[in-house]
């Protein structure tokens, strides 16, 4: 019976012990209450230092607090150089704070001269600068049929296809069997989703394949499709802030991206372009000047990065950068400033 008691009375102890440091509210709760429940108590000491004494900063702060430890026999003069060990430790400032936020990677795609200066912290990882592929495609993979019978595919959607088409297809397989032949087979092979084949632009596509862009792709003497590239950019580059980019200007990001297609030309001149889908005015449509304009305030940050990710693998610089608009049916130059 004893032995019982005694087993009981252990049993409660260790719930009451777990139940309080469960329920515990801050660090110095769970030191206190282990310290409570030590079988060894004559092992320690605790002594309090309240906490006026760490914060005091003025002459009278410290009056005050000489005269509450004096008025209070039961609390001893605090240590001076236990309270300047742990001033200096709480105080402590990590030399490399400003180098602790920067993202790992960032993506091209969301990328700004101002990135860094954005507050909102999913602004500035690469998770929210999320895979260029898993964003155009999203769930489209899984669904057949993701706008219903009744749901037409928007503008969008189909300029998301058809670029899609331009990203994986075999040129010279669409030369030999055409347009359609070549859809079946990316759809059969999983390359797109079964829904685009019914959404894709083919004339946008017959326009392509019919342009100056094309005839010179066809003589290209080297030729790089869906490139995938990881390049290191100054920090610096990515903050409107002098002070923030005085202290980064050592510093390094990860960028990464895909570009969509480049190619070395006949001349032997580096030629880089992008695919775009944007929507054009009448009149942008019967004036390449003023698509270009408006194509190049859009994307010519972004072409800017893909300059720098191209002449890095190439050791080269590039002579042409272009965006090929599938609604103009054509290409126009981009002019790129090179920092």
């Amino acid at each position: 019976e004893p032995a019982k008691k005694l087993e009981k009375s252990t049993n409660l102890l260790k719930y009451d012990r777990n139940y309080a440091i469960l329920n515990a509210k801050t660090y110095i709760e769970w030191i206190m209450m282990s310290l409570g429940f030590s079988e060894h108590p004559e092992s320690f000491e605790v002594h309090e230092i309240p906490s006026s004494v760490l914060s005091a900063s003025t002459e009278e702060a410290q009056q005050t607090e000489t005269s509450d430890v004096e008025s209070n026999d039961s609390v001893e003069a605090a240590d001076p150089e236990l309270v300047k060990l742990l001033q200096d430790r709480f105080s402590f400032k990590y030399k490399f704070d400003h180098v602790s936020d920067l993202p790992a990677k960032l993506s091209v795609s969301a990328l700004s001269p101002k990135v860094l200066d954005i507050a909102d912290e999913n602004a500035a990882t690469p998770e929210s600068l999320s895979n260029d592929f898993d964003k155009q495609f999203g769930k489209s993979f899984v669904l057949d049929n993701p706008f219903g019978e009744a749901q037409e595919a928007s503008a969008s959607e189909k300029g998301t296809a058809t670029h899609a088409f331009l990203q994986f297809c075999d040129f010279k397989n669409v030369l030999e069997s055409g347009i359609d032949e070549e859809i079946e087979r990316l759809k059969e092979e999983h390359f797109i989703p079964r829904h685009y084949a019914e959404i894709i632009n083919r004339d946008q596509l017959n326009a392509f394949f019919k342009s100056r862009l094309f005839a010179r792709i066809q003589k290209a003497k080297r030729l790089w499709r869906e490139q995938r590239f990881n390049i290191f950019l100054p920090a610096s580059d990515f903050t409107q802030n002098e002070e923030k980019s005085k202290l980064l200007e050592n510093e390094k990001i990860a960028v990464q991206g895909v570009i969509d297609i480049f190619f070395e030309d006949a001349d032997g001149k580096i030629v880089l372009c992008d695919y775009k889908t944007d929507t054009l005015t009448e009149s942008e449509l019967s004036s390449p000047k003023l698509a270009a304009k408006k194509l190049s305030k859009a994307h010519s940050e972004q072409l800017s990065y893909y300059v720098k990710a191209i002449e890095a693998m190439l050791n080269q610089a590039i002579d042409d950068v272009l965006i090929y608009s599938l609604p103009l049916g054509d290409d126009v130059e981009i002019d790129i400033s090179r920092k």
